[in-house]
């Protein structure tokens, strides 16, 4: 109901019957979604690494698997020769996170390299 209603709010139309009583409230559950997850802190992890991290000469590096920490304030950036190489290692770190107790704060992503120069966030 909560994707239905904000749809409806955005285009004007009435939200599902007895989901809310005002808009607050139902901007309050995203919100809440948005702090419990992290979203900011991971973007911000990822962002940084992307544009810092990933260095203009890639040597034989095709993508990278940014892994962001932001409990531990920790963001690491792991060159791979191939696709393949870094979405093993990719699946292998979710599996290793998922199985951590409190680790949700941790999240993977595998970028690949930039192209003629251009960083992914350009």
């Amino acid at each position: 109901m909560l994707t239905s209603s904000l749809v409806a709010v955005k285009d004007g139309c009435p939200v599902v019957p007895d989901s809310v009583s005002s808009d607050e409230e139902l901007l309050e559950e995203p919100r809440g979604l948005w702090r419990g997850i992290r979203i900011r802190e991971q973007f911000d992890g990822w962002a940084t690494a992307s544009r810092d991290y990933i260095p203009q000469e890639h040597g034989g590096n095709s993508m990278y698997l940014i892994e962001v920490d932001v409990d531990q304030k920790k963001t690491g950036v792991t060159g791979f020769p191939d696709a393949a190489s870094a979405y093993n290692e990719y699946a292998s770190a979710e599996r290793k996170n998922r199985n951590i107790a409190g680790r949700s704060s941790k999240k993977c992503f595998p970028v690949r390299r930039p192209q003629d120069g251009h960083h992914p966030l350009h």
